[in-house]
């Protein structure tokens, strides 16, 4: 390795490639950002709640982009694991809050 390419970084990489690696991060935790929706209690969504008529609304904390494909597959689907962060996010670094 030459002086110029020579890795400083935990990871191994050259010092050169960490703007990069930085901005693909950067990319990838606004794609699975935090975001809220409104909807039912999971209760509810599964029948499970003592609610006569209409079941009330919650606002939730969800990936952005894991809830919006699971709305792509079905409006009526929902899991925790939409919940934010997502295991994406968490691999890059995000917590709860």
């Amino acid at each position: 390795m030459t002086e110029n390419t020579k890795s400083h970084t935990p990871t191994g990489y050259p010092d050169s490639y960490v703007p990069a690696i930085l901005t693909q991060w950067a990319a990838a935790r606004e794609i699975h950002a935090r975001a809220i929706e409104e909807g039912v209690a999971w209760e509810c969504a599964n029948e499970d709640c003592e609610h006569d008529d209409e079941c009330p609304t919650e606002e939730f904390a969800v990936c952005k982009e894991c809830y919006g494909i699971s709305v792509e597959a079905s409006e009526e689907y929902f899991t925790p694991a939409f919940t934010w962060p997502c295991p994406t996010a968490r691999a890059l670094g995000a917590e709860a809050n």
